[in-house]
């Protein structure tokens, strides 16, 4: 699928330069791929506003065509498909392989920009002293980690399969393949599972894909073709993450099963992707209630 040449341009600076910001955090910053080593979305550019590594850093996007801001939230479609080749989704990158910046598409600011995440420093009595970037502690990302446009973790009604509200943000998805996508790339991928995360009480669903033009996409059409050292290395990862500050592991559903029995087929992966664009159309017709006050859409 072609795309503008400003695509290519913006999105790989973006990247660059936010990768370089995370060196001094101790980053790997494996060089962005180009790309065309990606199925892109069409007919959108991302524009990079501030300082890398600052509160204050933003990637927004506009429709190539009129140049009128898009969030990539709302305005974007999931486009989840089902063929004989497997299932289909754009996702939303936001966090490139190898980068420690906790980066993610803001649902309660204007245009839903992709941002830096923010920490609390505290004094010895728990008063806040400032609010600093965040970024992970427990080592760089293992994975492209993104979002499904037009999907919505519930955080007013709970889960269907977990029975417990959502996070209240879009579906996450991460991406196993080789090339390092870079931040604000829009692309699809092929979905092979699926991992109900729980975090503090909170569904967090991770969609689990493969870039769709990676060698192996072919190859790969469950979770389990995934090398198993690299299934239990994503599975940990996001389980224990959340260590290195002190706190302790996360959780899947259920708690008390074998980690093999975590992981949810492509099939059940797209019927959450489709319970989670039910959800979203609440945000969008006004009947969500209480639970999306605070969230950000486009006027209609």
């Amino acid at each position: 699928m072609n795309m503008s040449i400003s695509i290519v341009l913006v999105v790989l600076a973006a990247a660059l330069v936010s990768c370089h910001a995370d060196v001094a955090a101790g980053a790997i910053c494996p060089k962005p791929a180009s790309p065309k080593k990606f199925n892109v979305f069409p007919d959108y550019e991302v524009k990079e506003d501030g300082e890398p590594g600052t509160l204050d850093y933003k990637i927004e996007f506009f429709d190539k065509e009129s140049g009128d801001q898009i969030s990539p939230w709302h305005d974007i479609p999931h486009g989840l498909e089902s063929t004989k080749e497997g299932a289909f989704v754009w996702v939303v990158n936001e966090i490139p392989k190898g980068d420690l910046a906790k980066m993610e598409t803001m649902a309660k600011r204007e245009g839903n920009p992709i941002q830096q995440d923010d920490e609390s420093v505290e004094d010895a009595d728990g008063e806040e002293l400032y609010t600093r970037p965040r970024y992970y502690g427990y080592g760089p990302s293992l994975v492209n980690y993104g979002s499904i446009p037009q999907t919505w973790e519930d955080s007013g009604n709970p889960d269907e399969i977990t029975e417990e509200i959502g996070d209240g943000d879009p579906l996450d998805s991460l991406d196993i393949g080789k090339a390092v996508a870079p931040m604000g790339l829009v692309y699809k991928i092929k979905i092979l599972g699926a991992l109900p995360l729980m975090d503090s009480e909170e569904t967090d669903w991770k969609i689990v894909g493969i870039n769709e033009m990676d060698p192996l996409a072919e190859e790969y059409s469950d979770f389990s073709d995934i090398p198993e050292e690299k299934r239990e290395a994503i599975y940990n990862w996001f389980r224990d993450y959340k260590t290195a500050a002190g706190k302790g592991q996360l959780a899947y559903h259920p708690i008390d099963a074998d980690p093999e029995e975590h992981w949810y087929s492509p099939k059940d992966a797209v019927k959450i992707i489709k319970a989670k664009n039910a959800s979203w159309k609440t945000l969008m017709d006004g009947t969500c209630g209480e639970a999306c006050e605070e969230i950000w859409m486009p006027e209609t």
